[in-house]
């Protein structure tokens, strides 16, 4: 089903379901004027269904167009990543990287690369001696204690954004 038609198919049930539940109320409002009690019970209930329907269905189109971040309490996302926070071991095999205190980095396959640029959770580093220049990305992600590395190949790209490699997790 395409996005147009379900906001078109939702639009016409809320629609129906408000017009049921104001007619219903009318209803209850004249059937409660001529002292009609339970006749009044028997309209309001149905009114007040349709409309709490109507209600939840609003609800849930506004859940649904509102963009998921990932994380589930944004309270407990903390603060930057820093350069601290990388330094050590991260990662196994060909992933593997590790972090030292002095901006530099070096790979499984033992290449050595230094800092370059920062930006609020993302570490540039440019491979040492390349020719031409190489540079590779790691972003570092924190929910909580928790924190995650990825790597990127290539730097960030303003028509592709960030392509994340694999997770590394650090090597306690």
């Amino acid at each position: 089903m395409s996005f147009a038609f379900g906001v078109v198919l939702t639009g016409f049930l809320l629609f129906g379901l408000s017009l049921m539940g104001v007619a219903y109320a009318v209803a209850a409002v004249v059937c409660f004027r001529r002292r009609h009690r339970v006749a009044v019970a028997l309209l309001a209930v149905p009114s007040l269904c349709a409309l709490t329907f109507a209600v939840s269905i609003v609800v849930r189109f506004v859940r649904e167009m509102t963009p998921d971040t990932g994380i589930d309490d944004p309270a407990r996302v903390s603060r930057a990543v820093s350069a601290q926070d990388l330094v050590g071991s991260w990662g196994e095999g060909r992933e593997a990287v590790t972090f030292q205190g002095d901006g530099t980095a070096r790979t499984a396959d033992g290449a050595l690369w230094r800092w370059k640029q920062r930006y609020r959770n993302a570490f540039v580093m440019s491979l040492v001696g390349a020719e031409p220049a190489r540079e590779r990305c790691w972003i570092g992600l924190r929910q909580g204690d928790d924190m995650l590395l990825f790597s990127v190949d290539s730097c960030f790209d303003e028509a592709k954004g960030w392509a994340l490699g694999a997770a590394l997790r650090r090597n306690d």
